[in-house]
């Protein structure tokens, strides 16, 4: 299978996933001095579909061996490669 950063991934998360995707947007709105709201505008969402390469920047931190999970499972859905270009 081909894939590139930006094609968009639908993954669910969990409540430590939750947490982390708020704390994401609320730092980036303090440190923008404006109200940033994430795509749909929930700051707790079951489930996100974001760029590979937001994913990337906004879980990678969190994610190592032995580290909570921030996602319900490690599936998730890619949008077709078309798409992302």
């Amino acid at each position: 299978m081909k894939a590139n950063w930006n094609m968009k991934a639908t993954v669910k998360l969990n409540d430590h996933g939750k947490d982390i995707y708020e704390k994401y947007y609320r730092d980036l709105s303090a440190s923008a001095s404006i109200m940033l709201l994430p795509p749909g505008g929930d700051y707790r969402p079951d489930q996100i579909a974001e760029p590979l390469w937001s994913i990337a920047q906004i879980f990678g931190r969190y994610l190592y061996n032995g580290c909570k999970s921030p996602f319900e499972s490690m599936d998730f859905e890619l949008e077709s490669l078309e798409s992302a270009q």
